[in-house]
């Protein structure tokens, strides 16, 4: 299909540089002679050369007419093609239950260390449940440093399961988070 629109394009460039030439070859209509070869085109060209070149005139005019819808159609019909194209590839990924690299990934164990202001913004500040809440912080306690919750001996031993079940509620996952290094 590209390959056609091409091949069109380039004929339509010649018809486009064949019109202007025959155009300025033409005699003026008010007798001034402004042509390009000094007014003179019908002792050059003969004396039937003013409609011979006006007749060629509109047949050219007809041709870039009929080239530009034709490309313009083609070229319609490749984009709706191709948008069509990447619904399918959208909706068959999410039929077959396919990630993309932009979703997020649920968790299948809990995170070890998470830096203090993800845990504080993204994980806490999205669980709307005060009880779940203090039960996640109860999971975790801050570092000497501050600046990361680490998880807790006994959470690590007991509660892994219930974590992962809460970090996945609220569509938690490290790739997403956009986390500050200091």
């Amino acid at each position: 299909m590209h390959l056609t629109i091409n091949i069109l394009a380039v004929i339509m460039l010649v018809v486009c540089v064949l019109m202007t030439l025959v155009i300025l070859v033409q005699e003026d209509k008010s007798g001034g002679g402004l042509g390009v070869l000094g007014g003179s085109s019908q002792s050059f060209f003969g004396a039937s050369s003013a409609t011979m070149l006006t007749k060629i005139t509109s047949v050219l005019l007809v041709l870039f007419f009929v080239l530009s819808l034709i490309i313009g159609s083609l070229s319609a019909k490749t984009t709706r093609d191709a948008q069509i194209g990447d619904k399918l590839i959208s909706e068959l990924e999410f039929d077959a239950g396919i990630t993309s690299e932009t979703a997020v990934k649920t968790l299948s164990e809990a995170p070890e260390n998470i830096n203090a202001e993800d845990f504080e913004t993204f994980i806490i500040g999205k669980i709307s449940d005060e009880g779940v809440k203090t039960e996640l912080k109860s999971y975790y306690e801050k570092d000497k440093s501050g600046l990361y919750y680490t998880l807790t001996k006994d959470a690590a031993k007991n509660n892994k399961a219930r974590i992962v079940e809460i970090l996945n509620d609220i569509n938690y996952s490290p790739e997403a988070v956009t986390t500050i290094v200091e």
